[in-house]
């Protein structure tokens, strides 16, 4: 059986395909959805070029899922997903929301004494793991992803959330001055409208009026630069 892997985000998707329940992702590539008009394309784009013919469809999405209708947020993507799947003959599809697939990765940690290889983590505040106390997932990019793995007994059960939506609280008077900013442009200031990547756009441009893209800055604060620092 060949899977499609499509992690399917505001900005980018992901792709890869697997061919036996414990076979490694092959060929993982990463395009960009502006590209392509729809997602059918983007598939279609990705198995030509690797001559794929697709069993099975799985589908994390940035956005709810409530059923097989999809509206990636922040993205112009639209599309019902039974029918991309029978579009492409597959046998089989799941579609879950992107960070219940990554609460998901993240069950070991609850189910068994382990922790992240160190490669793989950087702690911000020491502590010693409770294994029978929630997970908190939660991870910028073009939104803000939040998702919550709670310990039921020997399994474990994933609560999906749109944290990112809640409305951003600034704690000292420099963010009450970015909350100003961005709440005459927008009304409503949401907590992925400031961690995300347009977030830090919107950060940078408050702090120094001059608009750069949010890989920019990034690598501007990885130099050292301050204004690149105070921004992230």
């Amino acid at each position: 059986m060949t899977r499609l892997i499509a992690d399917i985000g505001g900005t980018s998707v992901r792709l890869a395909h697997q061919h036996g329940d414990d076979d490694a992702l092959c060929d993982p590539a990463v395009l960009a959805c502006a590209d392509f008009a729809t997602v059918d394309d983007a598939f279609a784009d990705y198995c030509a070029k690797h001559k794929l013919e697709i069993d099975m469809l799985c589908l994390a999405v940035a956005g709810p899922v409530t059923g097989p209708q999809v509206d990636i947020t922040n993205n112009h993507w639209q599309f019902d997903a039974g029918k991309v799947a029978a579009a492409m003959n597959v046998r089989a599809y799941l579609l879950i929301n992107d960070f219940t697939a990554q609460a998901m990765a993240h069950r070991d940690l609850l189910q068994q004494d382990r922790s992240l290889p160190t490669n793989h983590r950087q702690i911000l505040r020491g502590g010693t793991p409770d294994h029978s106390t929630p997970l908190l997932v939660i991870g910028p990019g073009t939104g803000l992803g939040v998702a919550a793995l709670v310990p039921a007994g020997d399994a474990v059960q994933v609560i999906e959330g749109e944290g990112g939506h809640v409305s951003y609280a600034p704690r000292n008077p420099a963010e009450e001055i970015i909350l100003a900013h961005l709440a005459k442009k927008l009304g409503h200031v949401s907590a992925e409208r400031i961690v995300s990547g347009p977030g830090l756009e919107s950060i940078y441009h408050c702090q120094t009026g001059n608009h750069r893209p949010a890989p920019d800055i990034g690598a501007l604060a990885l130099a050292g630069d301050e204004a690149g620092l105070a921004a992230v």
